[in-house]
C-alpha cells in the first residue's frame, strides 16, 4: 500500500502512526518472550547501550521509557537479578546511583539484534513501506506539529532528549 500523506489528514497520520507502533510493539515483544525479557526490558538496554560511561539514573530511565521511577526500579530490580544491568554509586555525589547495562546484558541485546535481523517480517516491511512517506523533508512540519501538540498535553510527562538522548 503506498502512503499519499498529502491526501490524509493530520489525525490519520497519527492514527497509522499509532498502528504501526502497536504491530511492531506486538513483534518486538513475541521475540523478547523468547529470550525471556519484555518489550521494555529490551528497550531499556538498548538505550544503556547508548548511554554515557557512567550510565542513566533511575529519573533519566524514567524520562526515557516514559514511566514512573517506581516502575523503573521494578524493571532494573529484575534485570539487575538476571545480571542484565548493575547500579553503580556515583564517585562525584554518593546520593546518586547510576544503572549501567552490564556484559551479560551486552550479549543479550546482540543476541536479540540477530534474531531480529535474521528474521524476515513481512509485517513489519508493510509498515515500514507506509510509513517511509511521513519521514521525509515535505513531512516535517507536520510531524514538527505533532511533537508541539504532544508536548502541550497535561497528561504527558515525556521529555524529547535526556543526556543527549533523543
Amino acid at each position: 500500500m503506498k502512503a499519499n500523506i498529502g491526501e490524509r489528514s493530520f489525525e490519520q497520520l497519527l492514527v497509522e502512526c499509532m498502528s504501526t507502533a502497536s504491530k511492531v510493539h506486538a513483534i518486538v515483544d513475541k521475540i523478547c518472550r523468547i529470550h525471556e525479557l519484555t518489550g521494555q526490558q529490551w528497550h531499556l538496554l538498548q538505550l544503556l547501550l547508548r548511554a554515557p560511561k557512567e550510565g542513566f539514573t533511575v529519573s533519566q530511565i524514567g524520562d526515557l521509557l516514559h514511566v514512573t521511577k517506581g516502575n523503573v526500579t521494578g524493571i532494573v530490580n529484575r534485570m539487575e537479578a538476571r545480571s542484565l544491568v548493575e547500579r553503580v554509586i556515583s564517585m562525584r555525589d554518593r546520593r546518586v546511583v547510576y544503572v549501567r547495562i552490564t556484559t551479560t546484558g551486552e550479549e543479550t541485546v546482540s543476541l536479540i539484534g540477530r534474531f531480529i535481523n535474521a528474521l524476515q517480517v513481512q509485517e513489519i516491511e508493510e509498515q515500514a513501506e507506509i510509513l517511509m512517506p511521513v519521514f521525509n523533508e515535505d513531512n516535517q512540519a507536520t510531524l514538527d506539529a505533532l511533537w508541539r501538540t504532544l508536548d502541550m498535553l497535561p497528561a504527558t510527562p515525556r521529555k524529547r532528549e535526556v543526556s543527549g538522548v533523543a
